[in-house]
């Protein structure tokens, strides 16, 4: 759906249109708290929407013909998938600078889901959050980001989806430390860090996105986005995991007096993916238009 000269402008209006809806589906949860329904009533709307709006791009889009290359016809399904991994992994290293970005991805996918995940806990255990302000600040965080994916498709387009990522990273690193070094100027820092991550939220993911797709050849695009979700899925344990950890040794007893200390240690170890994820990138090459059929060749599976 995109090409190489606005990858990242279609890249940003995805995930800004997948913002959209996040919110929309955080102001139907505030919807329910707001009547005094059961909180199961969320699901149930939750439902419906994904419903009204994943039925119709399921009729409406066309999918592509499946491409075999030579010496697959005939071949099951399984082995057909088994050889082309096989051999993707084999070749992974002649996609130029790949195998380092999936590395550096990994990385801050790990931070970003890490803020996630613990975003709501830390405004509960420091600021007091209710349910009610927690969703929120969730709607607000959605909010920033789409502007930030929309935006930053731009960019990407201008300076290189690379340089764009960067700069996308950096605002994460802004938002941690002003987090880490104003906690105690109240709720508004938290909020302000709301907004500030929402904007880095959605530029990075789209950009990421993006750059990633720079990288493959089209014939190759579905396999290989593959790698890309599933480096996103490992990386949504091993952040929480470090998270916790760090928190349930810097506080083992649970004292209160120490909750806020125990949270802002855990938020160094978020720190450091995105520090170590940055300069992983800076040694990685910007790809380079029509660079990735190169290697399309010598990625066709053995009879």
């Amino acid at each position: 759906m995109s090409t190489e000269e606005n990858i990242g402008r279609i890249g940003g209006y995805g995930y800004a249109a997948g913002y959209v809806g996040a919110l929309a589906t955080i102001v139907i949860a505030l919807i329910t708290i707001l009547v005094d329904w059961p909180y199961t009533y969320a699901f149930f709307f939750s439902a419906i929407f994904f419903l009204i709006f994943g039925v119709p791009s399921i009729w409406a889009l066309k999918n592509r013909p499946p491409r075999k290359f030579p010496g697959e016809e005939g071949q099951s399904l399984a082995v057909l998938g088994y050889r082309r991994v096989r051999n993707t992994l084999k070749n992974i290293r002649k996609y130029r600078g790949l195998p380092l970005f999936l590395l550096a991805y990994f990385l801050f996918s790990d931070a970003i889901t890490t803020v996630i995940y613990y975003a709501a806990i830390f405004g509960v255990a420091v600021y007091q959050f209710s349910t009610t302000m927690t969703l929120v600040f969730f709607a607000v965080t959605q909010f920033a980001a789409i502007p930030g994916a929309f935006a930053f498709g731009y960019v990407a387009d201008k300076i290189g989806t690379k340089r764009t990522l960067i700069i996308s990273l950096f605002i994460w690193v802004i938002a941690l430390l002003v987090a880490y070094f104003f906690v105690a100027w109240g709720a508004l820092v938290w909020w302000t860090v709301g907004m500030i991550a929402g904007v880095g939220m959605g530029s990075s993911q789209s950009t990421a996105r993006s750059m990633y797709g720079q990288f493959i050849p089209e014939e190759k695009k579905s396999e290989m986005f593959g790698f890309y979700a599933l480096s996103g899925k490992f990386a949504a344990i091993l952040g929480p995991f470090v998270y916790g950890t760090i928190l349930l040794l810097a506080n083992p007893t649970q004292n209160p007096a120490n909750v806020i200390s125990a949270h802002l240690t855990s938020m160094l170890s978020v720190l450091l993916f995105f520090i170590v994820a940055i300069l992983l990138l800076l040694k990685v090459r910007q790809p380079v238009k029509g660079e990735a059929h190169v290697f399309l060749e010598d990625d066709i599976p053995s009879v």
